[in-house]
């Protein structure tokens, strides 16, 4: 099973249903990016008979998103989200892919870029497995 916002990188979505024959579920999004209290109900709804995490399959769903400079609305993750994502995905044992790329080509009034997802998942948190790849 894999999460991805809606709507989001077509490419990527083709690729993970027809090459990777894997399931895919949309999660709805605002101008902000996911709907936080929509991702977790859909978790509640299609993680129930999958198996738990284990030390063969620590992992028992995937989130694909693009949370800087979204493609293709264009918006930033906003902190808050990006701590709820890491926080659902330790929660649920949900791996975070982060197409975390455009932030690459920041440009614009501040001299930084967002911080990318990958930071949120902290090596210094109790509940730390390596949640977030990017």
């Amino acid at each position: 099973i894999v999460f991805v916002e809606d709507p989001s990188y077509f490419i990527a979505i083709m690729m993970l249903k027809k090459d990777l024959k894997m399931k895919v579920i949309p999660l709805p999004s605002d101008d902000n990016g996911i709907d936080m209290a929509a991702y977790e109900k859909l978790l509640e709804t299609h993680l129930g008979n999958v198996a738990p995490a284990s030390e063969q399959k620590p992992f028992r769903a995937m989130l694909y998103l693009v949370p800087t400079y979204n493609n293709p609305r264009g918006y930033n993750l906003p902190e808050d989200r990006c701590k709820r994502v890491t926080e659902l995905a330790r929660k649920y044992d949900v791996l975070n892919f982060s197409d975390d790329v455009y932030n690459f080509l920041h440009y614009g009034d501040t001299k930084r870029a967002p911080p990318r997802l990958l930071s949120y998942d902290k090596r210094s948190d109790a509940d730390f497995k390596g949640h977030t790849i990017s």
